[in-house]
This record gives C-alpha cells, sequence and structure tokens, in this order.
C-alpha cells in the first residue's frame, strides 16, 4: 500500500504471480514518481526480498549461494556453509558478505582445476550470461569432493543486473564411476592390445616368414623364445631355407631391435681378409690400406651381427671368433688396442657342423659356444613351408591384384630350380 504522506514505502503484488517489489513514492507538484537512493526505509524493505532468497535457497538441498553483480560472494546457504566450516556468526551465513573480488574464491577450487574455473567464470561475468563449470572444491577437512557448479544471472526489470545466483551439485559419486568405467575400459583396451598383437604375430609370422606349416609354427615359436636373451644361436639348414630371415626375425624381437644388424657372409669373403672384415684394421696395416676402417664387430656394437656360413672360417680367424665370444674383445688388424664390444652373434651354416668337428676343420670349443641355442630348419629340396596353403599365402603377399593381360602374375616370386613358378607354373621369364 501507499503511505499518504508525500514519501512512503511499501510493497505491493506487481503482478499476478504475486512477486513482491520494492517502491517508494514522492508527491511533488501532483506528480508521482519514484526514488529509492534518498530513503532509509526504502534500504529497509531492500532487505525483505533477499531474505525471501536466502530462505528459499536454504530449502535447497544443494549448495547455493548468490553474488554481487562484480561476482563477489554475499551468501552462501546453510549447507554450504557447513561444507566449509564457517562459523555460526559468519556474515556469509546472512547474506552479509564483504563482496570481495571474485577470483578470492579461486583457492578452494583445486589446484588442476583452477585455470579451467577461472576461464569460464571470467567469460560468465564479462558476458553477464549463464554457465556451467564442473571442479573440485576443498571442505572443511581439506578433502575434495567434484561438483558441478551452474551460474545464472538475476535481473530486475529494466534488465539491471541485480545478483548472481549458483548451485553447486555434488557430483562426486558421478565421476568416481566415470573414473572406475575410465580404468576398467584402459584394462580392457590394453587387453585386447596384447591379444591383437599376439594374433599378428601368429598370422604374420614374423613379418617376411610366411607360412603355416606345424615344423614352421615350431620352430617360430622357439624364435620367439630365444629373441627376449642374448643367448648365441646357431641356425642350421640348406641354402635358401631363410636362414637371415629367421636371424632378422630374432633381432627384431630383442632388446637391441633399435641398434644395428649387421650380416656377413662368411663364404663370400677371401680368407686372407676375413679378419679385416671382422675387426677392421689401421692406417697401413696392409697394402692398401691408406686409413683406418672399423669392422663388421664394431659396427654392430650393441646391436646383432650375423655370421652366414661360419662354417667355412678358417682356423685362425675361428680362434680371434671364439675369443670375441669370450671376452668380448678384439684387436684391429695391424692395432695393438684392445677393443670392447657388445654384440649378439647369431650363425648360420649348412654345414655338418658336429662332423666338422671331428674331422679337425671346425674348433669344437667355438662350435659350442655358438650352438647355446640351435634351430633347425629341415633340408628339403622344396622349402619346407610352401605347402599348399601357405603357397596361396605367398601369392597374395607378392602378388597385387592386377595382372597380365593372360590373367597371370608379373610379379611372381616363387620360381623352382627350372626357373618355373611354382604357384602358377610359368617361366620366370614369361613364357
Amino acid at each position: 500500500m501507499i503511505a499518504n504522506s508525500d514519501m512512503g514505502v511499501g510493497l505491493a503484488p506487481e503482478n499476478p504471480d504475486g512477486v513482491f517489489e520494492r517502491f517508494v513514492t514522492s508527491k511533488r507538484d501532483g506528480n508521482i514518481g519514484t526514488s529509492i537512493e534518498t530513503s532509509r526505509e526504502a534500504e529497509h524493505i531492500a532487505d525483505v526480498p533477499e531474505a525471501q532468497l536466502q530462505a528459499a535457497l536454504n530449502m535447497i538441498p544443494a549448495y547455493t549461494w548468490y553474488a554481487a553483480p562484480s561476482g563477489g560472494l554475499t551468501f552462501v546457504n546453510e549447507r554450504c556453509a557447513d561444507y566449509f566450516g564457517l562459523p555460526q556468526d559468519h556474515p556469509l551465513r546472512f547474506g552479509a558478505g564483504t563482496c570481495a573480488a571474485w577470483e578470492s574464491q579461486i583457492p578452494v577450487v583445486h589446484p588442476d582445476d583452477q585455470e579451467e574455473t577461472r576461464r569460464v567464470w571470467s567469460e560468465c561475468l564479462s558476458a553477464s550470461r549463464y554457465c556451467e563449470v564442473s571442479f573440485r572444491v576443498r571442505d572443511a577437512h581439506g578433502n575434495y569432493r567434484w561438483c558441478l557448479s551452474r551460474m545464472e544471472p538475476l535481473r530486475g526489470h529494466d534488465g539491471t543486473l541485480l545478483h548472481w545466483v549458483g548451485i553447486n551439485l555434488d557430483i562426486e559419486e558421478r565421476q568416481q564411476g566415470l573414473a572406475k568405467a575410465l580404468r576398467k575400459t584402459e584394462e580392457r583396451l590394453q587387453q585386447e592390445n596384447v591379444a591383437l598383437r599376439e594374433e599378428v604375430d601368429k598370422t604374420s609370422m614374423f613379418e617376411e616368414i610366411v607360412g603355416f606349416a606345424p615344423a614352421l609354427t615350431a620352430m617360430l615359436s622357439r624364435v620367439s623364445k630365444v629373441a627376449g636373451c642374448d643367448s648365441t644361436v646357431l641356425v642350421v639348414g640348406e641354402t635358401g631355407t631363410g636362414k637371415e630371415l629367421v636371424a632378422r626375425a630374432i633381432h627384431r624381437r630383442s632388446r637391441r631391435a633399435s641398434k644395428a644388424f649387421v650380416a656377413v657372409n662368411c663364404a663370400a669373403i677371401p680368407r686372407d681378409l676375413i679378419a679385416s672384415e671382422f675387426f677392421g684394421h689401421e692406417k697401413g696395416a696392409f697394402t692398401g690400406a691408406i686409413q683406418r676402417r672399423l669392422g663388421r664387430f664394431e659396427l654392430a656394437h650393441g646391436g646383432t651381427i650375423f655370421l652366414d656360413e661360419v662354417g667355412e672360417l678358417s682356423a685362425d680367424t675361428q680362434v680371434a671368433l671364439l675369443r670375441v665370444l669370450q671376452e668380448h674383445e678384439f684387436e684391429r688388424v695391424g692395432g695393438r688396442e684392445q677393443i670392447q664390444v657388445d654384440v649378439r652373434i647369431i650363425a648360420a651354416t649348412n654345414r655338418d657342423l658336429t662332423a666338422a668337428v671331428a674331422d679337425g676343420t671346425f674348433r669344437q670349443d667355438l662350435f659350442y659356444r655358438l650352438n647355446v641355442f640351435p634351430l633347425e630348419m629341415p633340408g628339403e629340396t622344396f622349402p619346407y613351408w610352401w605347402s599348399t596353403s601357405s603357397i596361396a599365402t605367398r601369392v597374395k603377399r607378392v602378388r597385387p591384384s592386377g595382372g597380365s593381360a593372360s590373367g597371370r602374375s608379373t610379379t611372381c616370386s616363387l620360381i623352382d630350380g627350372r626357373g618355373t613358378c611354382v604357384s602358377c607354373r610359368t617361366s620366370s621369364s614369361g613364357r
């Protein structure tokens, strides 16, 4: 109602919803106007709506609050005050907050969440619009709980920003559930990854080795076992059965995979040059040695050296190789410096070294040093992994979808001793 004096204050239902609004009237020269700045009574009445707002926020079963237009906290409901451990007479419990800068509230937010929270709140205050952000907030005991904070502007009829009203919803259980589900997902993905890697190993057959014959599968199983250690391996088999492929497969699955793999064909190097090839030479060590040269063992330091046709080594070279196996050191040809080397040796031969030892052409002690982990590849004329099923697999690997006009592959690689492709029975020359 309006007082009969020249100036009065009161509350009146401004709209059908029954929302009360503050008003002050003044009567001058027959004109009625409103003024709120100079009236103590108006300041007193202004407390009524805030009291109603506080009462409403206290009834909400959540952490609620409101702040000044600048964002400074003015009031927190009882649940929120208890969470922070505020005293019973704390001004924030009565809407008498100091309205300090909004950034003064950031320290109660978890350090990992402060940057994002500060960014969202800053944008919200600048644009005077609704915002929402999740963060962990510290309670009176120093513990953190996840909450979803929502803040909305409360405006007057003229659009003036009166308050920021906010609610913090406890989502700790939801976040814990999400974290638990994420951990389970990560564990499942890790298990699936391991299973897929194992499946790839089975289907790819060590990348370059293709086939599904039982003998090949058994041999590759042994390769997997020995690859993880530094044991010396001796691969025995006929020429063309893939001894170097097996050596490379061992290297790729060893801890030395990131280092060098150096292959040496002992049978292709002249006997008087084999020592220089293995261990290098100093400048002037012999005619034509115009500079120092590193040997294959130095080049393979930290990695793997593959000695193919090791049964062809001379007696002197066998002694030097035995020293490398025992002492892990050697001397360059023409040098006196002892060179330490860390290298894994994989040797291969198509000879019967047991018979060579009996004949005295191969040192017995060197044979036992090399034969720590033997791998025997069946010595059949036709490579044993080229079974009917694996031939088709190999053809898919080496033959593109297109071919020649006759429908025959132009990239046949399964060639037998007569120059004929074993899969399509055509000559390697195309006839």
